[in-house]
């Protein structure tokens, strides 16, 4: 089942794309394995793998954009990652 990131659009608009969180967030892309790791954050981080550096980066992207629209205001990370798409001071 695919979930749906509509709400949060709602709220934040075009902030979501692709090009937009790469530029303000700057994930870290390594090698893994046999493949490739993007990520975002220290403790609690979001990932996201693939065979190519692009391939983990959209993998990144889904997973940012799956975890924007459950978002809660218990999830530190996520409030942070708002803010900073925003454009607001954290």
């Amino acid at each position: 089942m695919e979930r749906s990131n509509s709400h949060i659009h709602e709220e934040i608009g075009s902030v979501l794309e692709l090009n937009y969180v790469y530029t303000v967030l700057t994930p870290i892309v390594f090698p893994y394995r046999k493949m490739y790791c993007c990520y975002y954050g220290i403790s609690d981080t979001i990932f996201g793998f693939g065979n190519t550096i692009e391939e983990s980066i959209h993998s990144w992207h889904l997973e940012l954009c799956v975890r924007m629209s459950d978002l809660n205001e218990d999830d530190v990370l996520g409030q942070e990652i708002k803010s900073k798409l925003l454009g607001e001071m954290w």
